[in-house]
């Protein structure tokens, strides 16, 4: 099955992608050597699903920014690409969020810029990616982060880096016992 090959902006890049066949979307991510030409294995995958095989930016026919210096940079440009690609219910399935906080998210993501892969603590807090404090720090964080969004479902991580069993026990204790009962009202 031939693939048709067009050119797409994604934040102001252009690259090349070849697409094919019909059904569940499948996206083929290349390694180093790029795609120099159309296998027979996508064809395999286009009977079966819709395939998408970008050109890496910087590869074949594609830009090359100066701003994707490594792999994390390139991931961003990946999931613009997909939530270009997607419907949003395809992104995110009824009642895991809503398109509101979906912005936000992909918003707050853009706004961190190159970091290098490398963040502080500071960083994750600044950009609201993470809470870290008091349990009053918290919950302030919380709210401010629900007035902006509008979420309606928390999903907390509590438990990171290299925190301990006994450490991770006693956020998990604090945050059901200092931070949960003001969030049900």
């Amino acid at each position: 099955m031939p693939a048709a090959l067009t050119e797409i902006r994604v934040r102001d890049v252009a690259i090349k992608l070849h697409r094919a066949g019909r059904g569940p979307r499948v996206l083929f991510l290349h390694g180093a050597g790029g795609v120099p030409q159309w296998l027979p294995f996508f064809d395999a995958l286009a009977e079966r699903c819709e395939l998408f095989v970008p050109e890496h930016p910087g590869f074949g026919g594609s830009d090359d920014p100066p701003w994707i210096a490594s792999m994390p940079d390139l991931a961003m440009f990946y999931l613009d690409f997909l939530f270009l690609r997607q419907t949003f219910e395809m992104l995110m399935p009824p009642g895991y969020t809503s398109m509101n906080s979906m912005k936000n998210f992909v918003a707050n993501r853009r706004a961190l810029g190159n970091t290098g892969g490398r963040m502080t603590a500071e960083m994750l807090i600044e950009s609201g990616t993470a809470l870290i404090g008091s349990p009053k720090t918290v919950l302030a964080g919380i709210e401010k982060m629900r007035e902006r969004t509008g979420f309606g479902i928390l999903v907390c991580l509590l438990q990171f880096g290299v925190l301990s069993d006994e450490l991770t026990r006693r956020n998990m204790d604090m945050f059901a016992a200092e931070v949960m009962p003001h969030l049900r009202s």
